[in-house]
């Protein structure tokens, strides 16, 4: 070997022996931490299909009455008087509350005496000029009760041309639907009675009896196991113990032999009894229903506008005749009869206009009901139309539930819900949506409450009391579809508006499609575009 080639792999040899730690470092350092990919299998996989989906509100709602009124002054001033209080029951007509009035009632006082006094001239008036003053107080009699007859028929004709209220409508509704509830029952006790003992009851009845005999029995041994050292109080307890078994396995068999047997003639003759009397009642429910939403019949309205146009007459006739009277009973001093009995008309209007004042600061009940609320305090201001007092008739109740603007647009009258009451959790009630507030009353968030209020009408639980403000959580079903697609809501995916799943194929790649729904419920979406009935998808 040459120097030269000696020496050059000493250097090589040197150069490693000082190089180790690098070596070593190179050797140790370590390998990159790679990312992990989500892992899907963990994750539920829900097959696509088709069904039933039911799209449903829910809200929380308060009995409420259906005849309500919230009632006010027609004029701005300072608040009197309250006279009802909360929960307290009045009568149609009772004063609720009044505005301070000044001397207005010193001025009604006044304006009687005005008109008694103005009588009294015209009285005078007539004896002096030698008038027959009982014709003429006959004469003012009929006008009188012509002027009342005419009211009457006018108020009667109204009514029958305005045709049933809604509350009477909702009434008569609530009574068929209660009629409803009571036949159906009756109905399906007389099915039972006539099917006679089912095999299971039967069956229930021998496991009853086989319990009794085997508890005799356990406490027999028992017995005999505790008397057989002799007598003694543990030794009659035993016996009365197996003598209560005894009377159990007789009442068992004696129960056996009952379901046996059968229902009696005379339980089924009384069922049908009551089947009749509950088809009677709803007969006759249908019927006031059907008469109340017909309204008023044609020849009712003519026959209210004869007797109108027959009062009309009467009372120009009464009028005229009074006018006679006056004229023709009056001698020399006819004209100072005349004034005087325009005296006595001024004096009628005057106190009518005063008694019209004090109307206008009173407020009383339309109906018979109960006070719901009061506002106000004694001695404040209080502006016209702003509501006092609300009264409420709680003889037909409704379920009134105030809804966002979302549920708002889904609801429409007609649709049945389900309600359940928070003082009865195991009745479920069937009502429907009967009232809802006048088209996009509902739309503005900020609109009173009593604009965004829907009503609905429903059959009170048989024997089970109410209260008005009692609450009941309210289910409405607001859409219905058959035979559609459906995925979990768990397996729908979005991000930056685009609405996806991902479907798990079967080669085990995962797959992202875009899709279109439908309606939605808490639980499920329906899937109108997107995916087939049968594939997988993968939940979130």
């Amino acid at each position: 070997m040459s120097r030269l080639r000696r020496g050059v792999l000493l250097g090589l040899a040197v150069l490693l022996l000082a190089l180790p730690g690098c070596v070593e470092l190179a050797e140790d350092q370590p390998t990159p931490t790679p990312i992990p990919t989500p892992a899907e299998s963990n994750k539920p996989i829900y097959e696509v299909k088709a069904g039933t989906i039911v799209q449903t509100v829910k809200s929380l709602g308060r009995v409420a009455a259906s005849q309500e009124a919230i009632l006010y002054f027609r004029q701005t001033g300072r608040l009197r008087r309250l006279y009802v209080e909360t929960n307290q029951k009045v009568k149609q007509g009772d004063l609720l509350a009044e505005l301070e009035t000044g001397t207005l009632r010193t001025q009604i006082a006044q304006a009687k005496l005005n008109l008694d006094i103005a009588q009294i001239k015209l009285t005078q008036a007539m004896q002096k000029s030698g008038s027959d003053t009982s014709a003429v107080a006959q004469a003012k009699a009929a006008v009188e009760k012509a002027e009342a007859d005419y009211t009457r028929a006018a108020g009667d004709l109204e009514k029958i041309k305005a045709g049933a209220v809604a509350a009477d409508l909702r009434a008569a509704e609530q009574t068929v639907a209660g009629a409803e509830a009571t036949y159906a029952k009756a109905q399906t006790d007389l099915d039972k009675l006539k099917a006679g003992s089912t095999p299971e009851a039967i069956r229930n009845a021998e496991l009853d009896l086989e319990k009794a005999k085997n508890s005799r029995w356990s406490r027999q041994i028992s017995r005999d196991a505790t008397c057989g050292g002799g007598p003694g109080p543990s030794c009659q307890a035993a016996n009365a113990s197996v003598a209560a078994a005894e009377t159990d396995v007789t009442q068992a068999q004696a129960n056996l032999d009952k379901v046996k047997a059968g229902s009696k003639p005379e339980d089924i003759a009384n069922s049908e009894k009551t089947l009749a009397s509950a088809k009677a009642s709803l007969d006759s429910a249908k019927a006031k229903l059907e008469q109340v939403r017909a309204g008023a019949k044609p020849y009712e309205v003519t026959a209210a506008e004869r007797t109108l146009a027959s009062a009309k007459a009467s009372l120009d006739s009464a009028k005229a005749n009074y006018d006679l009277v006056v004229a023709t009973t009056a001698k020399g001093g006819d004209y100072e009869v005349q004034v005087q009995q325009k005296q006595v008309e001024l004096a009628r209007v005057s106190l009518q206009v005063l008694e019209d004042q004090l109307e206008l600061a009173q407020v009383k009940a339309p109906f018979e009901g109960i006070v719901l609320s009061t506002q106000g305090r004694e001695g404040e201001n209080v502006n016209a139309f702003t509501p006092v007092v609300t009264v409420a008739d709680p003889k037909a109740l409704q379920i009134a539930i105030e809804l966002s603007p979302v549920d708002m647009s889904k609801v429409q009258l007609g649709q049945e819900a389900t309600i359940v009451f928070t003082a009865y959790p195991t009745d479920k009630i069937v009502a429907k949506v009967t009232y809802m507030p006048t088209l996009g009353a509902g739309s503005d968030p900020q609109l009173p409450a009593s604009q965004r209020t829907v009503r609905l009408d429903f059959a009170p639980p048989s024997g089970k009391a109410l209260e008005l403000g009692a609450l009941a959580n309210v289910t409405i079903a607001t859409q219905k579809k058959d035979g559609v697609l459906i995925l979990p809501n768990t397996a729908i995916r979005t991000f930056g508006g685009r609405r996806f799943v991902r479907l798990a194929t079967p080669s085990g790649r995962k797959q992202e499609v875009d899709i279109e729904i439908g309606i939605n419920n808490e639980t499920e979406t329906e899937i109108v575009k997107g995916v087939k009935e049968g594939q997988k998808v993968i939940g979130q």
